[in-house]
């Protein structure tokens, strides 16, 4: 009877202990996943959206992409 009370505690603990670690140590928080860019990727980010954006601006008021106009 001893026996199976320290192997029911001896699993509980072990058990408690693995979802503690599960839970709490195991993911970095968002803070730690955060990096910082580069300021040239940064500028290249901000290039490679705003070529983007101008060739959208370009083909709503170009004539060559419009639908048919009576």
């Amino acid at each position: 009877m001893k026996t199976l009370q320290t192997l029911v505690v001896t699993l509980l603990f072990v058990s408690v202990t693995a979802g503690l670690v599960y839970f709490t140590g195991c993911a970095p928080t968002a803070q730690q996943q955060q990096t910082t860019m580069s300021p040239e990727r940064e500028k290249a980010i901000k290039d490679s959206l705003m070529r983007v954006y101008k060739y959208e601006l370009a083909k709503q008021w170009s004539t060559g992409y419009e639908y048919y106009n009576p």
